[in-house]
Order: C-alpha cells, then sequence, then structure tokens
C-alpha cells in the first residue's frame, strides 16, 4: 500500500529542518583563550545519530546539539534532574558560555575519554563542573594545575575564574603565581595587570620569592609601564615590601633607588628602620609595622631548615633525635 502522501511531505520537513540546524554558525566566543576548538556542531557520530531523542540549543548563537537523553542522565547529575521535570518535546536550553566544552562532555560520557589540552581544558572543565560530571571535572583540574605554570595562563585563569566565579580553578591558578613569582613577575602579562590585583599578590604572606629586594623590583618594573598613571599606587605596593627581611646592602639599594626619591614618605620610613618602629603615630607603622618584621612563609620554612641545619652540624647526627 503506498504512503500518504502527507507522511513523505512530513517527513521531507523535518530532513529539511535538520539540514537546517546542521548549517547554524559556530561561536568561537571564549573566555581566555583565543584559539578555535573544532567539532561537530549537532550530532554525537554517525553510528549514533538514531539514537537520538532529544536536542540542547545554547542561548545566544542557537546552534545545536542533538544528545540521547538518557545517556546524559545516566552521567550527568544536572541532566538526570533536569530531564525528570524537563518533559516537553522543545529544545533544552543552556547557557552560551558552555558551548565550547560541551561536545567533549558528551564524548567524555559516551566513550569514558575526551581529548585534553592546554588550548580546551578550561571549557570543557566549566562544562563538567556545570553539568556535574565530576570524573571529567577532576581530569580537567589535574591538567589545569600543569598548564597554570605558565605565567600567561595562570594569570588569565586567576582573573577570568575570578568573573566567572569558579573559585576553585582561581584559587589554584593564584597559588600558582605565589609559588612561581620569581618567574611571574618579569612577564608582560604581570605588568599589565591592575594595580589591586599587583597588591593582592604582593601582601601575601604565601608570595615565594629567594630575595625580599625582588618585591621591590616587581613594583619598580611595574611601575616603569606607565609611570604618569601608576605613580599614584607607589606607596600602596611599597607597604607590601616586608622590610625586616631585606639585608643592608639590599636596604641601601632601595634608599638610593629614583622611585624611592619620589615617595617622600616612604624614604623617611626606611632612613629611619628601624627605630621608626618605635613611632605608634606613625599611620604607616600602625598599618604596616608587623607586616615589615613578618617572614613570608617560604622564608620561615627556609629558616627553620637552616638553623635545624646549623645545629646538626655543630652537635652531630644525635641532635635529631
Amino acid at each position: 500500500m503506498r504512503r500518504p502522501t502527507s507522511d513523505v511531505r512530513q517527513r521531507e520537513s523535518r530532513r529539511s529542518s535538520l539540514d537546517n540546524v546542521g548549517s547554524r554558525r559556530r561561536n568561537s566566543s571564549v573566555p581566555f583563550h583565543s584559539a578555535r576548538i573544532e567539532r561537530n556542531p549537532n550530532s554525537l557520530d554517525s553510528d549514533t545519530d538514531f539514537l537520538c531523542d532529544r536536542a540542547v540549543e545554547f542561548m545566544e548563537s542557537g546552534d545545536i546539539h542533538s544528545i540521547v537523553a538518557v545517556e546524559l542522565a545516566e552521567q550527568s547529575m544536572y541532566f538526570e534532574r533536569l530531564l525528570r521535570y524537563h518533559k516537553g518535546r522543545g529544545y533544552i536550553r543552556l547557557p552560551e558560555f558552555l558551548n565550547s566544552g560541551f561536545a567533549s562532555v558528551l564524548e567524555f560520557i559516551r566513550k569514558g575519554t575526551t581529548e585534553l589540552t592546554p588550548d580546551n581544558v578550561y571549557h570543557i572543565f566549566i562544562a563538567a563542573d556545570y553539568l556535574l560530571v565530576p570524573k571529567l571535572k577532576q581530569e580537567c583540574a589535574s591538567l589545569l594545575k600543569d598548564v597554570a605554570n605558565d605565567p600567561a595562563t595562570a594569570i588569565a585563569l586567576w582573573l577570568s575564574c575570578r568573573a566567572l566565579y569558579w573559585p576553585e580553578v582561581g584559587t589554584m591558578a593564584f597559588q600558582k603565581l605565589l609559588e612561581n613569582f620569581e618567574i611571574v613577575w618579569p612577564t608582560p602579562d604581570f605588568q599589565q595587570l591592575e594595580a589591586i590585583d599587583v597588591w593582592r599578590i604582593l601582601q601575601e604572606d604565601g608570595l615565594n620569592c629567594k630575595r625580599e629586594k625582588t618585591v621591590f623590583d616587581a613594583i619598580v618594573q611595574w611601575i616603569n609601564v606607565a609611570p604618569k598613571t601608576r605613580l599614584q599606587h607607589a606607596l600602596d605596593l611599597l607597604l607590601c615590601v616586608r622590610i625586616g627581611m631585606l639585608d643592608e646592602t639590599d636596604l641601601e639599594q632601595m634608599k638610593n633607588a629614583e622611585l624611592i626619591k619620589l615617595v617622600p614618605d616612604y624614604l623617611t620610613l626606611l632612613q629611619e628602620w628601624p627605630t621608626c618602629l618605635t613611632q605608634t603615630e606613625n599611620p604607616m607603622i600602625v598599618a604596616c609595622g608587623k607586616r615589615f618584621i613578618t617572614p613570608r612563609l617560604p622564608h620561615e620554612v627556609c629558616s627553620r631548615q637552616h638553623a635545624l641545619h646549623n645545629k646538626q652540624r655543630k652537635l652531630g647526627p644525635s641532635a635529631l633525635c
């Protein structure tokens, strides 16, 4: 028996609709990396297309991904809850920032693995975290720790995740900045930070530097990028220097530095060091006096190790018992 003409027309209409969906443009906007991530725009793969029973649409670009609802619900608590209440047959709409990593999440759910690279790991982490796919999120977090050893990447992650409120990545990136400060501060990315962000880094107890004068050198370099606009922040940043941790040579070099001559209040502080610590009416001493003489945590650990080494040399191996 021949099929009714209306059935044929409906089938052709559906095929045309899918073709239109496949031609929708890709969105290449990303939070911190300019690399474009290429992927199939609307299907899992040719072997599983026939299983797809729902579709996801991204809000701004209108990009479509076909999905297998049961498969996603088993692996993603987000979709499990969403599909429980989303009974309609229309598109499931998701925020645009998930678009860049969504195809990789689908691949991970289907195959148990997906390719993670320094270029795509941030986007996939965001999608895995939002969609509650914990195993993929953990794999991304492990790679992010490695790529954050690059200063530019660490700074970008810190700033981006702070704005998007992914605190665990932002905190991890910030700790990498502190840990690798010796290679971070000479970079162009550090020099382009806002004053408040430079201050947040320099005032940290956990800032890792072999010599406290490195902090001063970082301040000088940052201000020299745009002295007319940045000199106004000099005093706030200079107060981050732990003066009590400077040796005599470094202290004298700071006193004679051109920048210090432009900040008379701080110059006076250095010239009167350490007797100025008794000036309880001095607002700089009131605010920062304790910080000036507090070792940074890495310095404190090194000091303990050095003291232990000296004790061992004097008393012999029994000193450790």
